[in-house]
């Protein structure tokens, strides 16, 4: 997803809400996980979003996260350790396995 993906997201799924800075940065960085296989979770992924920006409070950053999730812009995962994951919400259903050995 690129700059003007994420400008259609706001405009579309999100047109209720500001378009902030901090909120742009966040879903950049949830965006850049997707396809590597690597799943993030909350913490990993907020200290990816603390690179970009010092000043993003642990707070605003799960209030963030909350609104995408209840917009249906971004998937929230919780995969057997009970951590939580966020990827991308899309209209394909992604499947996800655990290796239980």
């Amino acid at each position: 997803m690129n700059d003007r993906h994420i400008e259609d997201a706001f405009s579309g799924e999100l047109g209720k809400n500001r378009i902030t800075r901090q909120r742009k940065i966040i879903l950049s960085a949830i965006c850049k996980t997707n396809g590597t296989n690597a799943h993030m979770d909350a913490s990993d992924l907020y200290l990816k979003v603390k690179e970009r920006d010092k000043k993003i409070s642990l707070s605003t950053f799960y209030r963030v996260l909350a609104v995408f999730t209840r917009q249906g812009l971004v998937r929230q995962l919780v995969l057997g350790t009970g951590r939580r994951f966020y990827e991308v919400a899309s209209p394909v259903e992604s499947h996800h396995f655990i290796c239980l050995n």
